[in-house]
C-alpha cells in the first residue's frame, strides 16, 4: 500500500505549486 501521508504531502505541494504558477 502507498503511504496516505506521503500522498496527502505530494497533493499539498502540487495545490502549492499550481498556486505560485498560476
Amino acid at each position: 500500500a502507498i503511504c496516505a501521508a506521503g500522498i496527502i504531502v505530494v497533493g499539498y505541494l502540487f495545490n502549492l505549486f499550481q498556486g505560485i504558477i498560476l
